[in-house]
């Protein structure tokens, strides 16, 4: 990709970030709050790129890194933004916990570690990444499905609408600067497009949207607040969870 296109992906993200703050300005207080901390938890992710350059994608940024600025403020857009995705139908009612520290890594390290390991053998036997990623966000949400019942309206949510808000995004990039779409890798990739999308992208977003969130409730020991709850025993039995902070 041409270096003319290094200022894309900076651009990409901070409307993505101007686009979350008008979000967050119309919520309330608690609500905003928490989608914040799941943006900054996001963050780290970035570190992902170590893995999925040049095999996935090699955008363009302002530094020649494999892990860029850019890719940071990317997760913590995709964070804010998938919180909400997911938080909406509950309108908000839905909250991080402080959880103990010990029990905080150790869960984080059930998910996380085999996430990362997975990626490092993808490497090894040149797995193509595009079957790697969705294979691990399916097992993930199989998990989190057992274990919290009452988040599965929560992860639904997450995949549906922050899918959507993420292809719509994606595509208005490709509409208003084409030659970005050569960062992606696509030998690697599944193959096949919606309307000029990669099928990969969209199938992340998904992933990420339904996954995520409800991993930062499980490993931070959160829940719903009473009200919430109701809403999701419409659809799914569970137990009241009152909210943890």
């Amino acid at each position: 990709m041409d270096r003319s296109d290094s200022y894309v992906y900076l651009l990409w993200e901070v409307s993505k970030l101007a686009f979350a703050c008008l979000l967050l300005c119309a919520i309330g207080r608690k609500w905003r709050r928490t989608a914040l901390k799941c943006g900054l938890f996001s963050m780290p992710l970035a570190l992902l790129g170590l893995f999925l350059v040049p095999g996935y994608w090699k955008p363009n940024g302002l530094f020649d890194f494999s892990v860029s600025a850019e890719d940071f403020l990317f997760m913590f857009n995709a964070g804010t933004l998938a919180w909400l995705s997911a938080s909406w139908v509950f309108s908000g009612g839905i909250f991080l916990g402080k959880g103990m520290r010990r029990l905080l890594i150790h869960r984080s390290l059930l998910f996380v570690v085999p996430s990362f390991a997975a990626l490092a053998v993808s490497d090894l036997i040149d797995l193509k990444i595009g079957i790697l990623i969705p294979t691990v966000w399916a097992a993930s949400a199989l998990v989190l499905f057992r274990l919290h019942p009452e988040l599965r309206v929560f992860m639904i949510s997450g995949a549906l609408t922050f899918g959507v808000i993420y292809f719509i995004q994606v595509a208005c990039v490709f509409a208003a600067a084409p030659t970005f779409a050569a960062a992606w890798n696509y030998p690697n990739l599944i193959g096949g497009k919606v309307c000029g999308v990669p099928l990969d992208e969209i199938l992340w977003a998904a992933g990420f949207g339904a996954v995520w969130p409800a991993f930062l409730v499980h490993v931070t020991q959160g829940g719903l607040s009473p009200r919430a709850c109701g809403r999701a025993h419409q659809w799914f039995p569970v137990k009241p969870r009152g909210p943890a902070e």
